[in-house]
């Protein structure tokens, strides 16, 4: 946030990692937010831009990991893995979190339902190679998530 003089009344910066879920998770909640940028304004920043904001109050924890792979399959509709990111006027990562979970029963359902109708070698070679699709779309998702590097800038720096 900056006042008009351009200075920055508040700092924060996600660095994504497994710890906040990739920066889907574990970031600073708006009225935390709200009271630094009205602080900033009543005691005045003389020239000097706010300090980063190292340990904010937070909104979430993350969830556990395999609630939150599973999470990811689901928001994919079984297809892959899909992140929770973030884009304008979309909805909060807790309500699209609920959302794909509740996709699951129904795709269960459909895997009990194929397994009662068709020939269970087909249902059982077909969820064999989802199962391999997935693990190795979720390894790869996981590896990524594990080089994830902190970008600091020489011009981030208080003045």
């Amino acid at each position: 946030m900056i006042n008009q003089s351009c200075e920055i009344l508040y700092r924060w910066r996600s660095v994504p990692s497994e710890k906040n879920l990739n920066g889907t998770v574990a970031r600073p909640t708006p009225v935390h937010v709200w009271n630094a940028i009205e602080q900033a304004l009543k005691t005045g920043n003389n020239g000097v831009h706010a300090p980063l904001d190292e340990n904010p109050e937070i909104d979430a924890a993350p969830p556990p990991k395999l609630v939150f792979i599973a999470a990811l399959v689901a928001n994919a509709w079984f297809l892959g893995i899909r992140s929770f990111a973030y884009s304008p006027g979309v909805e909060s990562t807790p309500k699209r979190f609920a959302k794909a979970f509740k996709r699951w029963p129904f795709f269960i359902a459909l895997w009990v339902l194929a397994f009662v109708l068709l020939p269970a070698s087909w249902v059982s070679a077909t969820a064999i190679l989802w199962a391999a699709w997935i693990t190795y779309d979720v390894r790869a998702t996981l590896d990524a998530m594990d080089v994830q590097v902190e970008i600091k800038a020489a011009s981030a720096s208080s003045k």
